[in-house]
C-alpha cells in the first residue's frame, strides 16, 4: 500500500492529471492495436488480414497462404511454383500457365517442376532474383534485382543487348 502511494506520487509529481490520463489511454490504444496485428518478415498485417509468403529456388518453391489471427501468423503450404514477371515474382498454382519473359511454361507442382518452352531470347537477360527465382529481364532494364552468383549476393544489374552487368558493390537486405 506504501508502495502504490509512493508511485502514485511519483507519477503525478511528473505528469499533470490531465497528461497522465492521455498518455494511460494511448498506451491502452496501442496495446489493443498490437493484439490486432501481426509481423511478419518485418511486414505487419490486421487482424484477418491474408498474404502470401512466397520463397524457396524456382525448383523447390515454399508458396503459403497467411492469415493474421489475433497477433498469431498462421501459414498453410500450398503446392506452386515460383516465376518473375516483369520484375516482379509471382506464384502459379497446379496446372496454371504462365510466362517467365521468354516461355511460355504450365506449372506442375506436384513434381515442383514447370514445363516451358525452349527458346532462348537472346535479346533479353537472364537471371535469378534475390530469392534464386529465374526469369528474363527486358534489354534496357536497369533495375534489375538479381544475385550475382561469382559474388555470391544480391546486386541491381542492368541488361544491354542480352547481358546482364552487374557493379561490383553488393546489396545488403
Amino acid at each position: 500500500h506504501i508502495e502504490k502511494q509512493w508511485y502514485q506520487r511519483r507519477v503525478r509529481g511528473l505528469f499533470p492529471p490531465a497528461m497522465f490520463s492521455l498518455l494511460l489511454l494511448l498506451l491502452c490504444v496501442l496495446q489493443g492495436m498490437a493484439a490486432n496485428t501481426c509481423t511478419h518478415h518485418e511486414a505487419i498485417y490486421q487482424d484477418g488480414e491474408t498474404f502470401q509468403d512466397d520463397h524457396g529456388e524456382s525448383d523447390h518453391p515454399l508458396c503459403q497462404d497467411c492469415t493474421c489471427d489475433k497477433g498469431t501468423v498462421n501459414c498453410e503450404t500450398v503446392p506452386c511454383c515460383l516465376y518473375i514477371e516483369n520484375g516482379e515474382q509471382k506464384r502459379a498454382l497446379n496446372g496454371q500457365g504462365y510466362s517467365d519473359g521468354c516461355n511460355r511454361c504450365r506449372c506442375n507442382a506436384k513434381s515442383g517442376y514447370s514445363m516451358c518452352t525452349l527458346m532462348w531470347c537472346a535479346w533479353k537477360c537472364s537471371y535469378e532474383n534475390w530469392n534464386h527465382v529465374s526469369g528474363w529481364a527486358e534489354d534496357g532494364d536497369s533495375k534489375i534485382m538479381a544475385f550475382d552468383h561469382d559474388g555470391e549476393c544480391p546486386k541491381i544489374c542492368s541488361c544491354n543487348q542480352g547481358q546482364l552487368s552487374c557493379p561490383d558493390e553488393c546489396i545488403v537486405h
